[in-house]
């Protein structure tokens, strides 16, 4: 696997894009695979699907407390990850959100790779996390039953992007689906 080390000139927390590249990796350095190389494209394509099913384990988690707004988050997020993995495993890395979703829709959608029924459902759950991040009215809250949409919408969305990845030719690591 070719990877190479990059110091970042921003100063870099724990969290952020390279988060999921930079564990056991000095403060403001990351790891950034080389182009072309798919053991790094594979490396890279499973560290957003580690993400993306983290996020989607903490959108499980305020279900029960009765917080829609935070379930819509987090399963936004977990789409949006397994999105990137998919990408990553096609050597493609693109801008954050909609563009990315935009990219994705090319890539994926307009090829005929994915149902765009998927792709609706992505750009569905954007939706709603940004009317929830930015909405200030009574009708733009977050409804329990559409957040339980989105999650459930979100656990198919993570599914067919493990698989996709597995069909890649992707090895799955211990504890994920398959």
């Amino acid at each position: 696997m070719l990877l190479v080390l990059v110091r970042s000139h921003a100063i870099l927390s724990g969290s952020g894009w390279w988060a999921p590249f930079s564990g056991g990796v000095a403060p403001g350095y990351y790891i950034v695979p080389l182009r072309g190389d798919s053991n790094a494209m594979n490396a890279v394509a499973q560290a957003w699907l580690r993400k993306s099913k983290r996020n989607l384990d903490s959108a499980d988690m305020p279900r029960d407390q009765g917080m829609p707004d935070e379930v819509v988050d987090r399963a936004y997020f977990a789409m949006f990850d397994a999105a990137k993995a998919m990408g990553a495993a096609e050597g493609k890395d693109y801008p954050p959100c909609s563009k990315w979703l935009d990219a994705f829709a090319k890539v994926f959608v307009e090829t005929g790779r994915i149902e765009p029924g998927l792709y609706d459902d992505l750009r569905e759950a954007y939706r709603l996390r940004k009317l929830d991040v930015y909405g200030t009215r009574e009708e733009d809250r977050i409804l329990h039953d559409v957040a339980e949409s989105i999650f459930l919408k979100a656990t198919y969305f993570v599914a067919m992007a493990e698989s996709f990845l597995k069909a890649a030719g992707g090895e799955l690591e211990a504890g994920q689906s398959t």
